[in-house]
């Protein structure tokens, strides 16, 4: 089917071209975030409440996150494997993941959480570059994101998993630079740190 063919192609270079956008927003974000000047001025003073206390008031939280976070986590990875021949893939599945990091984040009793921080840039970069490599992989069999089937342990898979993977990459580097520069920065953390 000539129609279905061109849809596919044109999905395919319509998901990379989505992935090459998001990554540079998640540039631009780091880029813009990490620029921004300390606030100068008088500390802002709250009277003491009941809600002062983040290691009481997490307890719910945090005592949630310990199931949710490794639930969340193995749901991303069967909504990635799953994606290529059903519902799912890279994109809804790095969304969960990043989901699980957010509530991990959430129930930390500090921001002393986000010190832990992955390379987010770097996690986006090879997104991109892997999706880009594997596109043109497809070149070889005749088109650019044209999946190739292989064989990996008995499993019948094909390059548009690792197409996913790369989508899937790209997308929680993103969520994680979210994540990371908008914590509150501590004492210890320098500036000029590299991601």
């Amino acid at each position: 089917n000539i129609v279905n063919t061109i849809l596919v192609d044109f999905r395919a270079l319509d998901t990379f071209g989505e992935l090459v956008v998001l990554a540079v927003a998640g540039l631009a974000m780091s880029v813009l975030l990490r620029s921004r000047r300390a606030f100068e001025g008088p500390p802002v003073t709250i009277d003491h409440t009941a809600l002062d206390n983040s290691s009481d008031n997490l307890v719910f939280l945090r005592t949630l996150a310990r199931v949710l976070v490794p639930v969340m986590a193995g749901f991303s990875l069967y909504a990635l494997l799953r994606g290529h021949d059903a519902p799912g893939g890279g994109f809804i599945s790095a969304l969960i993941g990043a989901a699980a990091v957010g509530a991990a984040y959430l129930s930390a009793t500090s921001d002393r959480w986000t010190s832990r921080r992955l390379p987010y840039l770097a996690i986006a970069g090879s997104g991109v570059l892997l999706a880009a490599v594997i596109g043109f992989v497809g070149l070889a069999k005749g088109s650019f994101l044209e999946p190739i089937k292989f064989s990996l342990l008995g499993w019948e898979a094909s390059t548009a998993l690792l197409f996913d993977l790369g989508v899937y990459l790209a997308v929680f580097g993103v969520v994680l630079a979210a994540i990371s520069l908008l914590g509150a920065p501590t004492d210890h953390e320098d500036e000029g740190d590299a991601h």
